[in-house]
């Protein structure tokens, strides 16, 4: 028999030590979950104690406990915060039973008091239309009907999350508010960047106007970026795209947005006037501005046709001028992300 005696090392009784460790934190986080549920389910208890019980105690799975949780949903004495705890608890359920689908349906429709029951039952009907389809599916008008009901509701994330599901889905409804939102601030039911963002999930040409409006006379500087980035296919807004890139007073961001924009229906102009920023305007403050320009220019400039447009009044930039012009601005001062860029720029032509 040997005489060497196996001795655990320091990382076995580590690691068996950690896995003992947390057996014992998943068991204590099962006991606290339990207590929690018998603190939330008696109505005698404070509301606050119930609030915070409601923090741990997990999805409701006894099914004395989900008819409590039920019972405590539709109670309409019961807090509307309460309420809605409730019904989240049963969420799992939702996702398999056609009357609690319905019934999350009919409560987001509701609406009641301050949206939080409605926030509850949109949140389950979304993760429903990703675990649930076929269910979803057959609820799908009433769905939408309920979304469009509460799009005036006035809580602020109930409106924004029910508008952005019907733009994604090119409602017509959602799609004129939106709108109406964007031409008459006295109707804003969203930010109008934010409205902005969700008309484009479905672009429409009669839409270019107000976002003309919104570039030229904007409520901010985001509204402003995101009006530039969606007049990319508005012919129109070709000249007020250029104008906004070759501005030295603009704003950087903005400046980029239109470059953004112009390369869809003018690469060839997006790409020159691009260069003449790069080469041409000075000062370290235009250094983040370059660097996204080259970054935009590594991936678009092959897009850009050779038939010169008759209205180009820029000169077309040589490519071995320009990157003679990026060697020296590799050696001059700038910031490192800059020259880091033109490394890649020029790595690539």
């Amino acid at each position: 028999m040997s005489e060497y005696t196996y001795q655990d090392s320091e990382y076995k009784k580590r690691l068996r030590n950690e896995v003992l460790e947390k057996s014992i934190t998943v068991a204590e986080q099962k006991k606290q979950a339990v207590n929690a549920r018998k603190i939330f389910l008696n109505t005698t208890k404070p509301i606050d104690e119930r609030l915070e019980a409601a923090k741990s105690m997990g999805n409701f799975t006894e099914p004395a406990d989900i008819k409590k949780a039920l019972a405590i949903f539709r109670d309409e004495n019961q807090p509307e915060i309460i309420r809605s705890y409730a019904f989240s608890s049963v969420a799992g359920l939702v996702l398999s039973d056609e009357a609690l689908m319905q019934d999350a349906i009919d409560a987001l429709k509701a609406g009641e008091g301050e949206g939080q029951i409605a926030l509850s039952a949109l949140r389950i009907l979304q993760l429903a239309e990703i675990s649930s389809p076929d269910m979803m599916e057959r609820h799908t008008a009433s769905f939408k009907d309920a979304l469009r009901t509460v799009v005036d509701h006035k809580n602020k994330n109930l409106r924004s999350i029910a508008l952005e599901i019907l733009a994604m889905e090119k409602d017509e409804f959602a799609q004129r508010r939106l709108l109406e939102s964007l031409e008459n601030k006295g109707e804003e039911l969203i930010e109008p960047e934010v409205a902005i963002q969700f008309l484009a999930y479905d672009l429409h040409a009669n839409y270019y106007p107000v976002l003309r409006q919104i570039a030229q006379n904007p409520p901010n500087q985001i509204a402003k970026r995101e009006a530039l980035r969606n007049l990319g296919t508005d012919v129109e807004s070709k000249d007020m795209l250029l104008e906004t890139v070759m501005n030295p007073e603009e704003d950087p961001e903005m400046r980029h947005a239109a470059v953004t924009a112009l390369i869809t229906q003018a690469p060839e102009l997006a790409v020159d006037s691009s260069k003449r920023i790069i080469i041409e305007e000075n000062g370290e403050h235009l250094d983040e501005l370059k660097t996204a320009l080259l970054n935009t220019l590594v991936y678009t400039e092959k897009r850009a046709t050779s038939d010169r447009p008759e209205n180009l009044f820029l000169e077309t930039v040589s490519a071995e001028s320009f990157n003679q012009e990026l060697q020296r601005l590799k050696v001059s001062p700038g910031s490192a992300e800059l020259k880091e860029m033109i490394d890649i720029y020029l790595n690539n032509r």
